[in-house]
């Protein structure tokens, strides 16, 4: 089971990803890829199975293209992992 801290740590990387990232970084960055901020993300090893961990990347990358329309559904995703989160 992941940790608070893990889950802590996915938010606020994710935050910070979606912070940095714009719809012309490819242009400006052509080495930038959406895969690297998602690996550096959920890099660290999360104990979850391969299937939530794959889940949680699509919502993760949802997040950092379109976090206004996301970010809460990735909260509740992360919750489900950590329950206490949202006490």
């Amino acid at each position: 089971m992941a940790t608070e801290d893990d889950v802590r740590e996915v938010l606020q990387k994710v935050a910070t990803a979606a912070l940095f990232y714009y719809p012309e970084v490819h242009v400006d960055d052509p080495e930038y890829t959406l895969a690297k901020d998602l690996d550096w993300a959920l890099g660290h090893s999360l104990d979850i199975p391969e299937d939530v961990l794959a889940a949680l990347r699509d919502l993760a990358a949802r997040t950092i293209i379109d976090p206004t329309r996301h970010r809460r559904d990735l909260f509740d995703a992360v919750v489900e992992l950590f329950p206490t989160l949202a006490d």
